[in-house]
Parts: structure tokens; sequence; C-alpha cells
């Protein structure tokens, strides 16, 4: 699926200095390959962020802009116009928002689901039970727990086990041991999902 970056996505690829800079150009190089897109919202505020006299690494609009333009002038870059209204009926549920700081993740989200697309954030409180249609398929938080458990999967999905580590994984799998306290805290964070018992 075509990823639509996050405003904190494209701020951290554009920046060599941002603290995401390197896991942000890993993850668009892994999958460069299914595209990438913007929109005005995106643009918009990269734009407006690189050129706050706060940022750490300013630069003027000017050149945010032309460097920008010179991304998004990629063959694997599509334009996405905000073409979703919050206000559609039943496209967000207005409920599940935690914040009002989410509505404009939730924006973005939907814009990704409407464009069978993928939203790529920084993020890790975006509301998934907040847009119509949305499932885990359509988000991807960069330097979650669940995206470096994700990768570590995709990495080791060709190992194979001798007879003895295949014995000790099915007695794994039908015993699983209790996890230990450290574990159990582990588990608690919030990138983990809660276990159904």
């Amino acid at each position: 699926m075509v990823a639509l970056l996050d405003v904190n996505v494209l701020v951290a690829l554009l920046d060599a200095g941002h603290m995401h800079h390197a896991s942000a150009m890993q993850w668009l190089g892994e999958h460069l390959d299914n595209g990438w897109a913007s929109c005005p919202l995106t643009q918009n505020g990269c734009i407006r962020i690189l050129s706050q006299s706060a940022y750490p690494n300013r630069a003027p609009a000017a050149e945010v802009a032309t460097r920008l333009a010179e991304a998004t002038a990629h063959p694997a870059h599509q334009f996405w116009p905000d073409a979703v209204s919050l206000l559609a009926p039943d496209l967000i549920q207005w409920n599940n928002l935690l914040s009002g700081r989410h509505i404009t993740d939730a924006y973005l989200l939907a814009l990704a689901v409407k464009n069978n697309g993928v939203f790529v954030t920084l993020d890790k409180g975006v509301p998934l039970a907040a847009v119509q249609g949305a499932q885990a398929g359509h988000l991807v938080v960069l330097g979650s727990a669940m995206e470096k458990a994700r990768q570590v999967v995709a990495e080791h999905a060709l190992i194979s086990l001798t007879k003895a580590g295949q014995t000790a994984l099915a007695q794994l799998l039908t015993n699983p041991p209790l996890p230990k306290p450290a574990m159990s805290e582990l588990m608690s964070l919030a990138d983990f999902p809660a276990r159904k018992a």
C-alpha cells in the first residue's frame, strides 16, 4: 500500500539531524517500491515546522519548500488532495478520540483509508478505532515496539529448527511459562496490545 507520511516523518526525512532521521530513511528505503504520498496538510506542516525560528535545525521556508518539492518529484510519490471531510457522516467515531490533539492524526488516517493506503507516523497515540474502516494494516508507527517486533519476525521468517528445537517450541506453545516480573512490566507498556486470556 502507498504510505501517507505524517508531518513528523517528513520532518525526520528532511532533517539529517533529527533523532528519527535514520529510522525514517531506513523505513522509506525498504518500502519505497510501494510508493509514498503527501497531501496539502502534511506538506504545509512540514514547511511550517522546519522553518519555525524555534526549530533546532531551522531553514528558510523557501529552502524547505524547494527540498520538499524535490522529494515529491520522485516517481514513487503521489499527491493526495485533502478529499475527506471530518464532518462526513460515520467517518470519524468521535467518542474514540482521546483528545483534540488526535484530530489531525485521525484525519490523515482517514485519508489513508480512503486511498487504500497506510498512514506512517512517529506518533504512538493514533486512535485507530476513531476512523471508520481503519484496520491495523492502515497504520505504521515508526520506532514502536510492535514495528520492531514485526521487523524481527520478517528478518527471521526463514529460520529452521532442529528436531530438538521443534520439540522445545511445541512445549513452549503448549505450556507457556508465566512471564517473569520484568517481562510482565515490559508487556504492560503501551506499544504491546493486551493479551486475551
